[in-house]
């Protein structure tokens, strides 16, 4: 299943993949935009993601929204301000 997908992500893998989440150029760039088991979608429901948006940032309310469209059985997020 899908769990069993995630758990076979390497270490180096999800390293890889919080690099790219800072920006291009960083290590482990090509490794993670090649990669098989990172899928990209996109929101439907918009005027969800504009409701959310009065208390989350905007790709926070996307993931929500993104998560409830895909019947995500589990959903993590990280909080922390970036400044």
């Amino acid at each position: 299943g899908k769990a069993a997908k995630l758990a076979n992500v390497s270490k180096q893998d999800f390293v890889d993949f919080l690099a790219v989440l800072q920006g291009a150029g960083r290590p482990g760039i090509e490794r993670i935009t090649e990669a098989s088991w990172i899928l990209t979608n996109q929101v439907k429901n918009q005027l969800a993601v504009s409701m959310l948006t009065a208390d989350l940032d905007q790709g926070e309310a996307e993931a929500v929204v993104l998560a409830k469209e895909l019947g995500a059985d589990y959903f993590l997020v990280d909080e922390k301000k970036v400044t």
